[in-house]
């Protein structure tokens, strides 16, 4: 489980591979003391996964955007949880945290119902400084 502010969002994409193709989005979250983490989400092959995963990235984006809006405007973000994460592997390089989610398994959530997650909420900081340090960090990247 991660705690964090959502970044970034990247369009869908068809990856192919040994068990077929997949529809796939990456997904940013900045965690507390600026630990960036990407989130590959993937969906199986079915005729619709690209349109469930395009749903759940969308999701994703818009709570960006709204986390990018309080930052500008020098308000604290709201945090989100973000549940049934696998970890994947460290880029030291970049300081960067890789883990894997299937579709139907992640959650986000604002208010999770564990007491573990609304602990670690409630003591989650992000600045707005940090926020848009991020975000000029993915544009000097060429991400966003």
């Amino acid at each position: 489980d991660l705690v964090g502010v959502p970044i970034h969002a990247r369009p869908v994409q068809w990856r192919s591979g040994w068990g077929g193709s997949r529809a796939t989005s990456t997904l940013e979250l900045l965690g507390p003391q600026y630990q960036r983490c990407r989130i590959l989400l993937e969906e199986g092959s079915a005729g619709d996964s690209a349109e469930r995963v395009e749903r759940k990235r969308s999701l994703w984006e818009s709570e960006a955007k709204k986390a990018l809006a309080a930052a500008e405007k020098g308000i604290v973000p709201a945090p989100v949880a973000v549940q049934n994460v696998t970890f994947d592997w460290i880029d030291s390089r970049q300081n960067l945290v890789h883990f894997r989610a299937k579709r139907l398994q992640l959650q986000v959530r604002l208010s999770p119902d564990e007491p573990r997650l609304q602990r670690a909420l409630a003591c989650a900081f992000i600045s707005p400084a940090e926020v848009l340090q991020a975000h000029a960090r993915l544009e000097g990247e060429g991400i966003r």
